[in-house]
């Protein structure tokens, strides 16, 4: 028995961790362009449309022996051959991803340093990311839990503060153009928020547990309060206007925090935040990537996660060389490309398996019953007589 084993809780914590930034940076960054000042309903709209996401890999994994996730609920919906295509899909759309992740980062920190910092800073995550991912999940997951609760007490901080410099009036929509554009935020915080589903690969890591599907729509709702909190806090403090036209709103906003005079400046509170989960992210891609090379391959070993670490952070370099390109592709193929991992091909293995099911069950019966067919055969008198036919089909 496999003893590099994690809770389900241990498994949800390091999803929120990794999907928080994003969230913050993409989800919701997309929303105050798109919903103004009731941008920050955009993540309670996507939470109906997470749970769906949540509810399709917890259909493709259900019935599977212990040890399976959900590259083995993709094989036994579509079989074989296109079960392992599926796989190779998403662990195509994985590179992209972790490559896009990096250079985020390095986005993110050239807000407060300069260029020659940004490389420095781009290979530490990555170094402690792969080593993080070289280990056991179980170590992974247990780190993430002291990040979960270093990050609670940043966000509450954060909140806190943020509370303090919300203006009312900034939270009242202009015009009505705001709610016609909440249904497509929501959309868009959804397709970004849906890259969880990779989680559903490590699921054969998870020891079984009653009421893991519960679980998982637990932390999925705690996820979203956070988001609408944090935006809530970006636009009674910023205001609509100035949120949309910023491409790091909670960094600007956090210059101008404090807590009396024991805190001023919250912006090192932003960074620490970002750093924590954008490690956890990073790693968590690592090792699932990795993961999904062993089951397509059969390739094994330690160098897997420095090898991948190296390729995306070359490739982040090249593909989104600069700032346009990166936020081109992150505003507009990148909730395609998760939309599609977290809804179409689910959806679409779903209902594959349940034609295959269905056809095999039909394969096994006759035309009629057993023992109550019967064949027209002529006699050598010419005289036509009634055969009954095989008891069997």
């Amino acid at each position: 028995m496999d003893r590099d084993q994690i809770s389900g809780k241990q498994l949800m914590t390091l999803l929120f961790l990794a999907l928080l930034s994003p969230g913050v940076q993409l989800a919701l960054g997309q929303a105050s362009r798109r919903a103004g000042a009731v941008a920050w309903l955009a993540a309670l709209g996507a939470l109906p449309l997470l749970l769906l996401a949540g509810w399709l890999v917890s259909a493709l994994t259900r019935g599977l022996p212990p040890g399976q996730g959900l590259a083995d609920g993709l094989t036994a919906a579509l079989g074989p051959r296109l079960g392992r295509l599926a796989a190779g899909l998403y662990l195509g759309w994985g590179l992209v991803s972790l490559a896009l992740s990096l250079r985020q980062y390095g986005q993110k920190i050239t807000m407060d340093y300069d260029d020659e910092r940004l490389w420095f800073c781009l290979i530490a995550l990555c170094v402690a990311a792969v080593w993080m991912a070289s280990g056991k999940l179980a170590a992974l997951a247990r780190a993430g839990e002291i990040f979960y609760l270093a990050i609670a007490a940043l966000l509450l901080v954060l909140l806190a503060a943020g509370a303090l410099q919300i203006d009312p009036l900034n939270l009242i929509p202009v015009e009505g153009e705001a709610w016609a554009g909440l249904p497509a935020a929501a959309g868009e915080a959804a397709a970004v928020l849906g890259a969880g589903t990779y989680g559903g690969f490590l699921l054969g890591r998870v020891r079984r547990e009653e009421g893991l599907p519960a679980l998982g729509r637990r932390w999925t709702v705690k996820l979203c309060l956070v988001l609408a909190a944090v935006q809530l806090v970006i636009l009674g403090g910023m205001g609509a206007w100035l949120a949309a036209r910023s491409e790091m709103p909670l960094f600007l906003l956090a210059r101008d925090m404090s807590i009396g005079s024991a805190i001023q400046r919250l912006e090192g509170v932003v960074v620490s935040l970002w750093v924590l989960s954008d490690l956890t992210l990073v790693a968590l891609q690592l090792w699932t990537i990795a993961y999904l090379i062993r089951w397509l391959l059969g390739i094994r070993g330690r160098w897997l996660p420095p090898v991948l670490g190296t390729a995306a952070l070359a490739c982040g370099a090249w593909w989104f060389s600069d700032p346009w390109t990166l936020k081109k592709f992150a505003a507009g193929i990148l909730p395609l490309g998760n939309a599609a991992a977290a809804f179409l091909l689910p959806a679409a293995a779903l209902a594959v398996g349940r034609i295959r099911r269905r056809g095999k069950r039909g394969g096994t019966s006759c035309a009629s019953p057993p023992g109550k067919t019967e064949d027209i055969v002529v006699g050598k008198t010419g005289e036509k007589k009634m055969k009954k036919g095989p008891e069997k089909c």
